[in-house]
């Protein structure tokens, strides 16, 4: 955003912008408002072009997404388990939708063990799973709450 000086008046110098100083008052440029207000509009517009959409979404995850937001609150983000391989990841994801189960979850499918969890019984896996969300909870308590806005998607 540039400031600027008023205007300075007297011959020769009149209707010129003045570099600012330490003494004298500024004023931002009418265009830098005007814009920086018509994009907050558009964020806003389609911010309320993801929450009406819920007549055209067909996925019961995005419905229960949208029925969040619309109750004005977020989406809980949690981001744990860093830096693993992809195998290992898909494993635990597995696990954690076995420990809740798929009536309790949107999700569309069971998700794919990988390496020795593939031979393992259900009951083992989903003590796995269980044990997976007691240290998600664990980082979770630690970390603190952070919700997705539709504004923050934009």
């Amino acid at each position: 955003m540039k400031l600027y000086q008023q205007k300075s008046g007297g011959s020769g110098g009149e209707g010129q912008l003045r570099a600012p100083d330490e003494h004298a008052p500024l004023q931002v440029e009418d265009e830098q408002i005007i814009f920086q207000s018509e994009e907050r509009i558009e964020r806003v517009c389609r911010a309320s072009k993801i929450l009406n959409r819920k007549q055209m979404a067909d996925s019961e995850k995005l419905n229960r997404i949208i029925d969040v937001w619309r109750a004005g609150r977020g989406v809980s983000c949690l981001h744990v388990f860093h830096n693993i391989m992809p195998a290992e990841a898909y494993t635990r994801e597995a696990a954690i939708i076995d420990a809740l189960g798929m009536q309790n979850l949107t999700n569309l499918k069971r998700g794919d063990y990988y390496g020795k969890t593939q031979s393992w019984p259900m009951k083992q896996r989903k003590q796995l799973g269980i044990l997976l969300l007691y240290k998600a909870m664990q980082i979770f308590l630690a970390e603190g709450e952070s919700q997705l806005l539709p504004s923050d998607l934009i």
